[in-house]
């Protein structure tokens, strides 16, 4: 069957390759949302009350199929081709990559609407939805009676724990997954593209049920006696070994790595739902991955997830422990802000600052007396702070992270001295004692809470509208879940005041560009993207003149806060123009959406502009090579400024001279970002020197050579086109 990706679900799919062509060893995670309903449709909730699905937010509860609560992990909003679902009595509008789960000659399918939508037509085949009677525990089988596209529009939806599905207004069940056709794209290119085999782990019944129902239906079948799709799994007595694809259960497989790779090993594992795994079942993972890689050292393991925390023990990648080594993509946190689906974040400077300069570092992180002496030092004047500006600005609910326990007890006293209502946890308070306690500050009866190392994760108070840092970390993971504390959406809140004394926002950066420290960073050139404005302390973009806050005027000289997240602004602007340093440039053909096979709309030149280190970004620029008038132009003007040789015609032969290295160097490219639009725009670079005619020429007779000799090792006949064959089939196994 054939699909296509949404913009984000192909952003992950770029980012996912790009990573594993340049990183050797790595294994990336990728973090997606999904999509569902058109806006103004009802979801019931787990308290039986009816919620249009654009007012839900993360943390609510949706009804289940099976009665029990669904938690909504991660939202999304979006414009794609939509549906409309007729059945007996009314009917409802979704995007076409929204999943029913209907039945189809006696059996349950999880299948998008798109899909339903052909069969009906083309193959007049007879689909039902069941509807769910939670007071009578009984289904009742609504009979589509059609499906019709009603163009392009807006979306909303969310993603879900446990099965995914839950139920409507109308008490029909539905199914939540955004990332099917990510998945059903990597295992199509691995077993179509470069011959390779995939195995899909998952560790309960329902995600394997799923996964390979859902495979089956998007990869070619197969001959008979070896279809594409296999499963292995003891629990469903299912013991496929030989598949292309096998989607497995980690508890069936984690001691038989070696018999699933003999006689051909996998190339890529791929963990569903990855921030489902525990520190139990690491263990399994561990054992099984280690086996795999045995057999395979180049194997490359990727995780899919709609979140990057384990409730339990936080993130789930770069630390030593963990399978997965980087998050190669998220769907951007500063969009949702714009957005209005996260609180935005008022970021200030505190008055006053620990001196971090001497304090041990033990494991990565400060030693917690030496940083909790320093804290001491400056803990009065900053209680002060916070208590005048929470006051004056009138916010309800701060959240403060301590030092250590005892500084943490000792904030706790210093605001109840002054005044007002203060509570305090740490890891030793007693499970009942601290749900009181925390139930008290969500309810609005303590305006205060004091915490030391306990509500990082697994806390949820949409109602906090300050959070202060009374304490340092060298940990962007931490510093990121701290702040992000204050991201839920509450009635009545208008934003999130950030108060940091620990210098952590000028050390790790803006909350939306932070990345775990994964070996080398940038080299630090280039000027930050923030200072802080002396009048009102306020963290602000580099490039304003005035305060946005206080309307001081800065000095021509004023002091730039550095960070190593990079040279974008913070999280709620306007516009920001910034350097950025490349490190490698390569060009793709692109065709747009929805039109790959009409004639009349020709290919476009993607070219990328890649930084360097573990976490790399990716800017794009579209040339229109293969376009008239104006457009062509455009791309005549930019390739003289890449290339002495004459602009090509085609794309692929702009492919083919890119790839043998012809152009210049690009070192810096200077970006312009306005909030609220979904892209940057390129608009200067800093090039290298142009090569000259007779280097161009020995790079040409270099790479013709180059794919001759890949070409005979791959045993690629002479009949097969090379160009092709290289620019696509480019993934090292």
């Amino acid at each position: 069957m054939a699909f296509s990706l949404r913009w984000y679900q192909q952003e992950a799919l770029d980012a996912i390759y790009a990573y594993m062509r340049k990183t050797k060893g790595g294994h990336p995670c990728a973090v997606l949302p999904t999509g569902c309903h058109a806006k103004g449709y009802g979801i019931m909730m787990f308290n039986g009350n009816i919620k249009n699905v654009e007012d839900i937010v993360v943390g609510d509860m949706l009804m289940g199929a099976d009665g029990n609560p669904r938690n909504v992990l991660q939202l999304c909003r979006g414009r794609h081709h939509m549906y409309e679902v007729f059945l007996e009595d009314h009917s409802f509008i979704v995007n076409q990559d929204h999943i029913l789960h209907v039945t189809l000659n006696y059996s349950m399918k999880n299948l998008d609407v798109k899909f339903v939508y052909e069969a009906m037509k083309k193959l007049n085949c007879k689909f039902f939805m069941q509807k769910k009677f939670l007071e009578r525990k009984t289904y009742r089988h609504e009979y589509i009676f059609d499906i019709k596209p009603v163009g392009v529009g807006d979306f909303y939806g969310f993603t879900l724990d446990g099965d995914h599905l839950y139920l409507d207004e109308q008490s029909l069940v539905h199914h939540n997954s955004g990332k099917t056709p990510l998945l059903s794209q990597i295992c199509s290119d691995v077993v179509t593209k470069w011959g390779g085999r995939v195995c899909v782990l998952a560790h309960v019944k329902e995600l394997l049920e799923q996964a390979a129902d859902k495979l089956a239906h998007f990869l070619p079948a197969g001959p008979i006696n070896n279809p594409t799709v296999g499963l292995y799994s003891a629990g469903m007595n299912r013991r496929n070994t030989d598949n292309p694809v096998v989607v497995a259960g980690i508890q069936s497989v984690y001691k038989k790595a070696f018999k699933l790779c003999n006689p051909n090993p996998f190339n890529i594992i791929i963990v569903d739902e990855c921030h489902l795994i525990s520190s139990k079942d690491a263990t399994m993972y561990r054992k099984f991955l280690t086996d795999i890689l045995i057999a395979n050292p180049n194997a490359v393991v990727i995780g899919l997830t709609a979140t990057p925390y384990r409730l339990d023990s936080g993130i789930i990648y770069g630390g030593k422990d963990d399978i997965f080594t980087d998050k190669v993509y998220e769907a951007p946190l500063k969009q949702l802000i714009l957005q209005g689906y996260l609180s935005p974040l008022k970021t200030k400077r505190g008055c006053e600052h620990a001196d971090m300069a001497n304090v041990s570092v033990r494991g990565g992180e400060y030693v917690s007396s030496e940083m909790a002496a320093k804290f001491d030092e400056i803990m009065l004047a900053a209680i002060d702070e916070i208590l005048r500006m929470t006051v004056t600005q009138g916010r309800k609910s701060t959240l403060i992270f301590g030092a250590s326990v005892d500084h943490g007890k000792k904030i706790q006293e210093a605001i109840i001295e002054a005044g007002y209502s203060c509570g305090f946890v740490c890891g030793d308070t007693p499970k009942d004692e601290r749900a009181k306690i925390l139930l008290a500050f969500k309810e609005g009866k303590l305006q205060y809470l004091s915490n030391v190392n306990v509500l990082t994760t697994g806390f949820d108070a949409p109602n906090v509208d300050c959070v202060a840092l009374l304490r340092s970390t060298l940990s962007p993971g931490l510093y990121y879940q701290m702040v992000g504390r204050g991201l839920r959406i509450c009635e009545g809140k208008k934003d999130c005041l950030v108060l940091d004394y620990g210098e952590n926002v000028a050390t790790h950066g803006p909350i939306d560009m932070i990345r775990p420290p994964k070996g080398k960073q940038s080299d630090g050139d280039g000027e930050a993207a923030t200072k802080e404005c002396p009048n009102c302390h306020e963290i602000v973009f580099a490039g304003y003149k005035l305060c946005p806050e206080c309307n001081h005027e800065f000095a021509a000289d004023t002091i730039l806060h550095n960070h190593i997240a990079g040279n974008k602004g913070v999280v709620s602007g306007e516009i920001n123009t910034y350097d950025v340093v490349i490190a490698e440039t390569r060009c793709f053909m692109h065709r747009k959406r929805g039109f790959e096979d009409d004639p009349e709309v020709p290919p476009t030149l993607r070219v990328e502009f890649r930084t360097g280190g573990m976490s790399m970004e990716v800017y794009r620029k579209w040339v229109c090579i293969e376009h008239q008038g104006f457009a062509r132009q455009q791309a005549e003007n930019w390739w003289v400024e890449m290339c002495p040789l004459e602009c090509p015609s085609t794309v692929m032969e702009a492919i083919e001279l890119a790839d043998a290295g012809v152009f210049r160097q690009v070192k810096k490219i200077t970006v312009r970002e306005e909030a609220g639009k979904n892209f940057p725009e390129i608009i200067g670079y800093e090039f290298g020197p142009m090569l000259s005619h007779e280097e161009i020429d020995e790079k040409l007779a270099a790479a013709d050579i180059e794919r001759q000799v890949m070409a005979e090792e791959a045993g690629i006949g002479e009949g097969t086109n090379l160009i092709d064959w290289f620019n696509q089939d480019d993934i090292p196994f």
